[in-house]
Order: C-alpha cells, then sequence, then structure tokens
C-alpha cells in the first residue's frame, strides 16, 4: 500500500467517524449562539442610541414651547399695559360726548283717574318733557308711587321706558289696585342708559283718524296711522289719552301692533272695560318707536332702512 491510498483510507475513517462529527456540529451551534448574542446586544445599542435622540427632541421640543409660552405671556402683558394707556387717553378724547351735567328729563305732569268711583283701582299718566335736542334715555328705569292722605306708599308700579332727544312722552298705566284710597301720584326716576343719537330721526308716523264709541258698555277707540317715514318697524306702542270739554283727562289706554311697512296704513283698537263716564271731546293718540334698539327696523322685501347710532 502506497501512501497515497493510506491517506485517503484515513480521511475515510474520519468522515464516517460519528463522534468527530458530532463534536464539529457542537462547534458549530456555539458559534451561532455567540453571533446571536453578539447581534442582539448590537441591537440594544443602536436602540439606545435612538433613544437617546428622541429623548434630546423631546426635550428641546419641550424647552421651545415653554419659551414659546413665556413669549406670549410677556407679549399679553405689554399688550395690557399699552390698552390701559389707550383707555386712559381715549376717556380723555371722548369727553366732550359725554351728555350734559344738568342734563335731566322733567316731570310735567302727573294724573290720577279712578276709573269706577268707590273702587280703589287706578289709571295713571305721567307727562314726561326731555328739552335736550341731542341726547336721549335708552333705558329709562321708573317707579309711580301711589299714597294716601297721610302719605303713605299703598301701592306702586315700577318699568322700563325711553325717551327720545327732544320728545314729549306719555307714561300710562291702567289697573293698578290698591288696598287703601289713593291720595296722590308720585314719580321716581333712574336714568340709567343716557345715549347720544348720530342721525336724528322723526318717526312720521301720522294719525289720520280716530273715534270713541260704546259697545256692550265697553269705551272702544278705534284709528288709523300711516307710516310716512322711510322705516319699518318691527312694534309701534299707541297711547291713548281721552280729553273731555274742559281738557281734564277722562280716560287712559294703550295698545302696540307690529310690524308697520313704511308707506302703509294699520288700523289699531283700544278697548276699556268699562263705559268712560264723561263726554269725550278730544282723543290724543301718540305712538311710539324705541329708536335705541336696532331691533325696532327691519327690512322687508327690500324695503325700510336701519337707524344708525
Amino acid at each position: 500500500m502506497n501512501q497515497k491510498d493510506s491517506n485517503e483510507k484515513t480521511n475515510l475513517n474520519i468522515a464516517s467517524d460519528p463522534a468527530l462529527t458530532a463534536e464539529g456540529g457542537g462547534l458549530s451551534q456555539e458559534t451561532q449562539k455567540i453571533e446571536k448574542e453578539y447581534e442582539r446586544k448590537l441591537l440594544m445599542v443602536k436602540h439606545k442610541e435612538k433613544v437617546a435622540r428622541y429623548i434630546k427632541i423631546v426635550g428641546w421640543s419641550v424647552l421651545g414651547l415653554l419659551l414659546v409660552i413665556a413669549f406670549i405671556i410677556i407679549a399679553l402683558k405689554v399688550v395690557d399695559i399699552f390698552k390701559v394707556e389707550e383707555e386712559v387717553d381715549n376717556s380723555v378724547v371722548i369727553e366732550e360726548d359725554l351728555p350734559p351735567e344738568d342734563f335731566t328729563i322733567e316731570t310735567k305732569k302727573i294724573t290720577l283717574l279712578q276709573p269706577i268711583k268707590g273702587e280703589t283701582n287706578y289709571d295713571i299718566l305721567v307727562q314726561l318733557k326731555n328739552n335736550n335736542a341731542e341726547w336721549g334715555v335708552s333705558r329709562l328705569k321708573y317707579k309711580i308711587l301711589l299714597l294716601d292722605k297721610f302719605d303713605k306708599v299703598v301701592g306702586e308700579k315700577e318699568r322700563i321706558s325711553f325717551i327720545l332727544p327732544g320728545e314729549e312722552k306719555s307714561l300710562i298705566e291702567v289697573g293698578v289696585k290698591t288696598d287703601r284710597v289713593v291720595d296722590k301720584a308720585e314719580l321716581e326716576v333712574d336714568l340709567q342708559e343716557i345715549q347720544k343719537l348720530k342721525q336724528n330721526i322723526d318717526l312720521n308716523i301720522q294719525v289720520e283718524k280716530s273715534s270713541y264709541s260704546v259697545s256692550n258698555n265697553k269705551g272702544i277707540v278705534e284709528g288709523t296711522l300711516f307710516n310716512d317715514s322711510p322705516f319699518t318697524f318691527d312694534r309701534v306702542n299707541v297711547g291713548v289719552v281721552l280729553y273731555d270739554k274742559a281738557g281734564n283727562v277722562v280716560g287712559l289706554n294703550y295698545t302696540n301692533f307690529g310690524p308697520f311697512v313704511t308707506k302703509t296704513r294699520r288700523s289699531f283698537i283700544a278697548q276699556w272695560p268699562e263705559t268712560i263716564f264723561a263726554n269725550v271731546e278730544k282723543i290724543y293718540i301718540e305712538p311710539s318707536v324705541n329708536v335705541f334698539q336696532t331691533s325696532s327696523f327691519i327690512n322687508i322685501y327690500g324695503t325700510g332702512q336701519v337707524l344708525e347710532y
């Protein structure tokens, strides 16, 4: 046997030896484990680097957000400082637009009626006058006090109204009941909101006709109004005062209606629960619109116009 044959035989024996084959396989698995452990640790290192970067990004973002918030707070405080200074300056500028110090509403007359003799049920007429041609009262709070002969208050009526610049206005209250006989009436007025109109307005609501009659023992006033203004009104209040031949007030009432379209006519009726036991010689009709409220003006199919304040 030569040397070559001996080597081939040796190699063949080694390849066919199970123990050697198993040992070689064991070395291969160990190597794989080491490689996997290395890859796992490498992956952890990479994740730690990413987490660190994310933490840095979040930290800088939070810091930037805090700086922005701080800047906004400082800016708002600066704006408030300038705003206060501007308000102080404006108060001086608009001082000339304040109402006159002696502005007041004159109470011309208070009339107390007892429609049915022997009953403590009263109607009251208060006639006011605003002598100022520019300033009016958009919120006029008033209280009517009813006093007995000992000047003790036995009844009262409180409401909110208004009065226009240069207007003579009637405040009408009906059916105020008391427990005792009333000797006189007094008025308390609180001018809560005084306002100047940029645009003078003439309501120009004309009373075309009015009449008084009795039906089923009840007094009735019927009338017709014409809206000759360029405005369409959402609501119109109508006061009614009846006078006898001597000029004494013998009846009070009021009603309202709406809308009242520009250049149109509207009829109205005011009815009493009883007959007026006097000869009615004159009927006074007082239409009224609160022009201080923008809701009083409406546009219908393009008609009418809005008042500027």
